[in-house]
C-alpha cells in the first residue's frame, strides 16, 4: 500500500509539473494559418459548407467539428488552444495512471518532444491522437467483450488524420482475422456488426477525401524520394538526420520490429503496416511535419502497452521486455527532448508567428472600415483569427474572404495591382502582404521583425493613397 501511494504521489507530481509547464508554452504561443485555419473555416461557415471546404483541405471532420461550438459561441481563439491544450494533457495523464510502463519511460514520455511542445503548443487535431491511442490499448484486451465501445474508438481516431488511417486499418484486419479464426462465439454477431461499422467508416473516410490530393496545391505539387523520408523522419524526431546518433536510431527501430516479430507476430502486423502506411503518405502524398513524425511514437507505445499486457508464463520475454522499453525510452522519447527543449525554448523567446502582433497594430491604427487588401491570401489566416470582426480583400479573387482556399495556385502579386474604385474609402487602400514584397509609390507602416520563427509569417502593412 505503501509504494502504491509513493507512485501516486510521484505520478501526480510529474503530471501537474508537466501539465503547468505546457500549459503556459500554450498560452505564449500565437498561433499561425495552419491552426488558425480550421478556426476560421468553422467559425465563418454553416454545417454545409464546413463539409464541402474541409475535404478540399485532405483532412477529416472530427477536429472540425469539436472546435465549432467555441467558434460559433463568438470566443476568443484562445479556447481553441485551451481545448487542444486539455486533450493532450487528458492523453498524458491517462498514460501515466494506465500504462504498464516504468517511471522512467513515463516521464521521458511526457518531456519528449511531441507531448512537451509539438502537441499540447500547436492547435491541430494531432492533439486527440495520444489520448484515443492509450484508450484503444486500455481497452484493447476488451476488445471482444465491448466491440462496440472498440469500433467507436477506433472510428474517431480514423478521423482525426489520414496519417492514423494504416493503423485503424491494421486493428480492423486483425480483429476480423481473430473474429473468423474463432467464429461460433456467442457474441459473433455483434463483433461482426462492430467490424462492419469501422469498415464503412474507412470508406467513408477515402470516399469524402478522394481527388483531395489533386485539388490542394501543397499536396499535388509534393515529390520526394525514399531516403529523403527515412531521413526525415528520423530529423524531425530527434534534429539528426545522419551521424551516429541517427545510426543508434535506425538501430533501435529494427530492434524493435525484431522484439515485435519475437514477441508478439500480431503487433508487429500492427507496427509494420501503420509504418508502411505512413511511410507511403510521406513518399508519395503529404509532406513531412513533426507532428506526423511523431505519432510513430505512439504507436509503438501501443503496441509495446498491447505486448505488456499479455500473460505469458514465459519468463524468457521478461528480460527482453525490459530491455525493449529501455530501448524505447532512451533511442525514441530521450533523444527526442532536447530537440523539443529547443523548440520550445526559441518559442518563447520569440514570436512563433507575427499574427497576434499585427492583428493588435490593425486593431489599433487601422479605420474600422478601412479596406485591406491581401495580395496573398494563404498567410493571412492567422491574422484575421485575432480579427473576428475583420475581413480582408483578395485581389487574385476579387472579393472579401477570411479562410484560406487551397484549391489553386497562388502568387504573391507584386505588380501589376489591380484595383476597383469601390475600395477606396476615404481614398485610401491598405495593402497586407509578406515582409518582403515592396510597392513603389505607397507607405510602409507596419513591418514585422526578421526574427520571428516562421519566415511564412513574417509581413508588411502598406498604405496607399488614391492618387
Amino acid at each position: 500500500m505503501q509504494l502504491k501511494n509513493k507512485d501516486l504521489v510521484f505520478n501526480i507530481l510529474i503530471l501537474l509539473f508537466w501539465g503547468g509547464l505546457t500549459l503556459l508554452l500554450t498560452l505564449h504561443h500565437e498561433i499561425w494559418r495552419d491552426e488558425a485555419q480550421a478556426w476560421l473555416v468553422v467559425r465563418d461557415l454553416d454545417l454545409l459548407g464546413i463539409i464541402r471546404h474541409v475535404r478540399t483541405e485532405g483532412h477529416p471532420l472530427l477536429w472540425y467539428f469539436l472546435i465549432l461550438p467555441f467558434a460559433k459561441l463568438n470566443l476568443s481563439v484562445l479556447w481553441m488552444q485551451i481545448f487542444n491544450w486539455l486533450l493532450v494533457f487528458a492523453g498524458g495523464a491517462f498514460f501515466i495512471f494506465y500504462s504498464p510502463f516504468n517511471k522512467f519511460l513515463k516521464t521521458v514520455f511526457l518531456f519528449s518532444s511531441g507531448m512537451f511542445y509539438l502537441l499540447p503548443v500547436f492547435s491541430r487535431s494531432y492533439s486527440l491522437i495520444p489520448l484515443l491511442i492509450f484508450l484503444i490499448a486500455h481497452f484493447y484486451p476488451k476488445r471482444r467483450c465491448n466491440p462496440y465501445l472498440y469500433a467507436i474508438l477506433l472510428i474517431l481516431l480514423a478521423n482525426t488524420h489520414v496519417i492514423m488511417f494504416g493503423f485503424v486499418f491494421a486493428l480492423l484486419l486483425l480483429y476480423l482475422y481473430e473474429l473468423f479464426k474463432e467464429r461460433g462465439g456467442a457474441d459473433f454477431r455483434s463483433d461482426l456488426t462492430a467490424a462492419s461499422v469501422v469498415g464503412i467508416a474507412l470508406c467513408a473516410i477515402v470516399f469524402y477525401l478522394w481527388g483531395a490530393r489533386e485539388q490542394h496545391i501543397y499536396v499535388s505539387v509534393y515529390e520526394t524520394t525514399t531516403i529523403a523520408v527515412i531521413r526525415s523522419w528520423v530529423a524531425y524526431l530527434t534534429g539528426f538526420s545522419s551521424g551516429f546518433f541517427a545510426v543508434i536510431f535506425y538501430c533501435g527501430l529494427l530492434a524493435v520490429f525484431a522484439y515485435l516479430f519475437k514477441r508478439c507476430p500480431k503487433m508487429f502486423f500492427v507496427f509494420f503496416v501503420s509504418f508502411a502506411f505512413q511511410f507511403a503518405i510521406y513518399r508519395w502524398i503529404w509532406r513531412f511535419l513533426p507532428q506526423r513524425a511523431y505519432t510513430i511514437i505512439l504507436i509503438l507505445l501501443f503496441c509495446l502497452w498491447v505486448v505488456w499486457r499479455i500473460k505469458d508464463s514465459d519468463d524468457r520475454f521478461k528480460l527482453f521486455d525490459k530491455i525493449i522499453v529501455y530501448v524505447c525510452s532512451i533511442v525514441f522519447l530521450l533523444s527526442t527532448i532536447p530537440s523539443g527543449l529547443r523548440f520550445a525554448l526559441t518559442d518563447w523567446g520569440l514570436d512563433y508567428s507575427d499574427s497576434k502582433n499585427v492583428a493588435k497594430f490593425i486593431q489599433k491604427n487601422i479605420e474600422p472600415d478601412a479596406v485591406i487588401v491581401s495580395t496573398y491570401d494563404l498567410i493571412t489566416a492567422g491574422v484575421l483569427a485575432y480579427l473576428p470582426e475583420r475581413k480582408f480583400y483578395s485581389a487574385e479573387y476579387q472579393k472579401y474572404y477570411t479562410y484560406s482556399l487551397w484549391t489553386a495556385p497562388k502568387q504573391y502579386i507584386n505588380d501589376g495591382l489591380v484595383l476597383s474604385g469601390s475600395l477606396w474609402k476615404n481614398g485610401v487602400v491598405y495593402i497586407f502582404t509578406n515582409s518582403y514584397s515592396q510597392y513603389q509609390g505607397a507607405e510602409l507602416i507596419y513591418l514585422s521583425k526578421p526574427d520571428v520563427i516562421s519566415e511564412y509569417e513574417r509581413f508588411a502593412i502598406y498604405r496607399l493613397r488614391k492618387n
